[in-house]
């Protein structure tokens, strides 16, 4: 399976290591600087490295793009390597529009490729093992209360390296912890949980310097007649966050997860971490290629949790017309 990977940011050194340990063939990374592509390229064993990412994405040479450069660039990367039959997996989020999200979708299922997402909270076993209790009717969910919160103030990444892009709290850390959310509240169905939603709302507020963009979310909602969830997304923590409180029927679980542990009624356990979450993410993707199986993670399966995003953006927009055309533009 020759690769192309779009970026070499966090996701791109971890996308490249887990691709090596796969056995597949790291064709081409794309990067935006000369000097830095070619160090990584280098370093990970690419056979090319380049600048120009559409024509990296399109080449004969090439029988899967990984996307995860910019988020605002993921919708058109993913279309350019669609049109040349490639199959896709996409970095969260898909695109930074549910419109755009659903012209992926749709042009992959038009095309006959896969097109996947990278949603690592979904491989985690904790998550996976309740998801299949859930559907089986052995437990039910009561509520699911997430948060993801950083400080992100200025236009660095996780790794230090000074982006030439600005983050976004809605499309992509909300992302995570909502299409979490969802995904449980359906038993691993989103499509189920999204046709059960009988109450949502959000709250947003903005900061200088990124004021065109909300720096502060809550996201809460009701499926069907017993299940809430929360969702509260920072980039202005000082104290990073990440964890999960699901509450069922028959127990509840405590998700640390910066810390990797689980605490039940039963005590702690230790939990794998989010990056070998991603790695088998990965490796179920290039195994369904293999095997002309979907992906653990289909582009359609992530479309509710975009409906829900694009609310909440539609909210953001009309209470705030004049960085409306502000917030646009960034996007």
């Amino acid at each position: 399976m020759r690769v192309c990977v779009v970026g070499h940011g966090m996701m791109g050194e971890r996308h490249s290591v887990s691709l090596r340990r796969k056995g597949c063939h790291l064709q081409t990374l794309v990067g935006r600087r000369a000097e830095p592509t070619e160090a990584f390229a280098r370093r990970h064993g690419y056979a090319n490295w380049a600048l120009d990412a559409l024509e990296a994405v399109t080449s004969p040479l090439v029988d899967v793009v990984i996307i995860a450069g910019p988020s605002a660039t993921h919708a058109e990367m993913a279309l350019a390597a669609i049109a040349a039959k490639k199959h896709v997996l996409i970095e969260i989020p898909i695109a930074m529009s549910l419109a755009d999200a659903e012209r992926v979708v749709q042009a992959g299922e038009a095309a006959g490729v896969a097109v996947g997402v990278v949603h690592p909270m979904r491989f985690k076993s904790v998550f996976r093992d309740l998801a299949q209790r859930i559907a089986a009717s052995e437990e039910h969910l009561c509520q699911v209360q997430t948060r993801m919160m950083m400080h992100r103030l200025v236009n660095i990444g996780s790794t230090g390296y000074r982006r030439s892009w600005t983050d976004n709290l809605l499309w992509h850390h909300m992302a995570h912890i909502l299409d979490l959310a969802l995904w449980l509240g359906g038993g691993g169905d989103t499509a189920l949980a999204l046709s059960q939603l009988a109450d949502f709302q959000s709250v947003e507020a903005a900061r200088r310097p990124l004021r065109d963009l909300p720096m502060d979310v809550l996201i809460q909602g009701r499926l069907g007649e017993h299940t809430l969830f929360s969702c509260a997304g920072s980039y202005q923590n000082k104290l990073a966050v990440t964890d999960m409180t699901i509450v069922t029927d028959r127990e509840a679980y405590a998700v640390d997860g910066r810390a990797n542990v689980v605490t039940t009624s039963a005590g702690r356990i230790d939990i794998d971490d989010e990056e070998h979450d991603n790695a088998s993410l990965v490796w179920n993707f290039i195994d369904a290629l293999n095997s002309g199986e979907a992906p653990g993670v289909t582009g359609r399966s992530v479309l509710p949790t975009m409906q829900l995003l694009q609310r909440v953006q539609d909210g953001w927009d009309a209470r705030n017309p004049d960085i409306c055309e502000a917030a646009g533009a960034s996007r």
